[in-house]
């Protein structure tokens, strides 16, 4: 999607994922729509990311498609708020 992660590599969680909300989404705006229209429950950064990032939880009985499916409404919802992908992210 050309998201930033919070997190990389031996500092990335095996349970959760954190997405760097791009400049110019509202995070509490994201959330609201995915939940409601899309059926997704993502969730909010908290203390100082407060509406920096967003999390994709994947622990205990998640499967790829699952996971896929988070990723596919969080870039619809994206989009339907006026994110473009960065054009090396379109591949």
């Amino acid at each position: 999607l050309g998201l930033k992660l919070l997190a990389e590599g031996p500092r990335a969680s095996n349970t959760v994922t954190s997405v760097v909300v791009p400049e110019g989404i509202d995070a509490a705006k994201l959330l609201s729509i995915l939940r409601t229209e899309r059926q997704t429950v993502l969730a909010g950064g908290q203390g100082p990311l407060a509406g920096k990032i967003v999390r994709i939880g994947h622990l205990g009985y998640v499967d790829r498609e699952d996971v896929k499916a988070a990723i596919e409404a969080l870039a619809s919802v994206l989009k339907q708020l006026g994110f473009q992908k960065p054009a090396a992210a379109k591949a």
